[in-house]
């Protein structure tokens, strides 16, 4: 059912679709019932997403150094505020181990 739903675009086709799955199904011997309970919590699923879109307006991303200790204390304290916050360390071993630019002692005299 939820195939139906993502891969068709046209309404009438998507209502087709749905006669069809349900008929291959019964052949095979499923119930009327299992086809309500999936379609209800397609549904139920649909209006949940929505609502959260619908509360949460759409907040950028704070990105803030990592330092031990204060960022998890900072994060922590965002989070009280609905406030995302991710941590970007400082230093990492590829910038205090990498320098492709780094020219020779012979070079610079």
């Amino acid at each position: 059912m939820e195939r139906s739903q993502c891969l068709v675009s046209d309404v009438v086709d998507r209502e087709q679709e749905e006669v069809n799955i349900e008929d291959a199904l019964r052949k095979c011997g499923y119930p009327k019932c299992s086809f309500d309970k999936v379609k209800s919590q397609m549904q139920q699923r649909k209006q949940k997403t929505q609502k959260k879109q619908d509360q949460l307006p759409s907040q950028s991303l704070v990105v803030i150094p990592y330092v031990k200790r204060t960022s998890e204390t900072v994060a922590r304290i965002m989070r009280k505020y609905n406030v995302p916050c991710a941590m970007k360390p400082c230093e990492t071993l590829r910038n205090i181990l990498v320098h492709p630019k780094d020219k020779d002692d012979k070079e610079q005299t």
